[in-house]
């Protein structure tokens, strides 16, 4: 069997820690009938240091849950996966790239189909406002554009007290669709 490594949620964050067992279950189960042996790793091991990625013929950042909430550190260790030359399944520059939504205004600027999406380095009452008058939906969703899991989503439906709404807003970059 060939052994490929499976990046995997720090192990300190228990958010996901009943989840993500299940998930690399199915998936090893469905490696295995391609003699291929998941070898689970949390990405947080490998911040600083890939040297221990590079044993192995192929990395799969499939689920490195939790990487929007400490996305400091996942930009650092991208960059260095990256220098490394670790054989991510993606390469690591496209995996950091990613991970922040901006990316769909540079694909819409390109032409590539994306859902009508207004960004903003904030979220507050004026932004909302301006956001229902441009587009005119009835309700918009609201959410940072480093997410995962539908964190800090909002759904805001037009004439909705926004003060309410925004109390679980997300805090800088985000992104606003209909």
């Amino acid at each position: 069997m060939t052994d490929v490594a499976v990046l995997t949620p720090d192990p300190a964050d228990p958010t996901y820690s009943t989840l993500w067992p299940g998930v690399l279950d199915r998936l090893g189960e469905a490696l295995a009938t391609a003699g291929i042996t998941a070898r689970p790793t949390p990405w947080t091991d490998h911040v600083e240091n890939a040297r221990a990625l590079m044993d192995y013929p192929l990395v799969l950042p499939l689920l490195v849950w939790g990487y929007h909430q400490d996305h400091d550190r996942w930009l650092q260790a991208c960059t260095t996966w990256a220098e490394a030359g670790a054989p991510l399944a993606n390469p690591a520059q496209t995996v950091r790239w990613n991970a922040d939504k901006r990316y769909l205004a540079r694909l819409s600027e390109k032409g590539v189909a994306a859902p009508r999406t207004i960004f903003a380095d904030h979220v507050d009452a004026t932004v909302l406002e301006a956001a229902f008058a441009a587009t005119g939906a009835e309700t918009l969703i609201v959410k940072p554009t480093v997410s995962g899991g539908a964190w800090r989503t909002l759904r805001v439906t037009a004439g909705e007290p926004l003060d309410m709404a925004l109390a679980n807003a997300p805090v800088g970059g985000t992104m606003i669709q209909p």
